[in-house]
């Protein structure tokens, strides 16, 4: 059985898109815009990408489905905006590890 591994590259364009994302919102709500709302939407879509690339390996967040939902529900609220980031911080946390792990494996195998 051939061995998966994380499509770093792609992965890695998904974040760099987050943090650009991240500091437009930071602005937006900072200025209380109403664009912050459809901004939002554009990046559950990203962290939506980000989720289906890395949910076969089983990095997932504690919880994700549930602070998706809440986020969905309210995303031009600034709550939703830290929850999101706090998933992408979560999920960023868990590819490196993941990817540490596949490397080790691949290293030891």
């Amino acid at each position: 059985m051939p061995r998966q591994k994380l499509n770093e590259q792609q992965v890695e364009a998904l974040f760099a898109e987050w943090k650009d994302m991240r500091t437009e919102l930071t602005e937006l709500h900072r200025q209380r815009d109403s664009r912050a709302a459809g901004r939002m939407t554009e990046a559950l879509v990203l962290y939506e990408r980000l989720l289906a690339s890395c949910s076969v390996f089983g990095a997932v967040p504690v919880n994700g489905e549930e602070r998706l939902e809440f986020i969905k529900s309210r995303s031009e609220n600034y709550a939703a905006f830290l929850q999101l980031d706090e998933l992408f911080s979560e999920m960023g946390k868990k590819v490196a590890s993941k990817q540490a792990q596949l490397k080790n494996r691949d290293y030891k195998g």
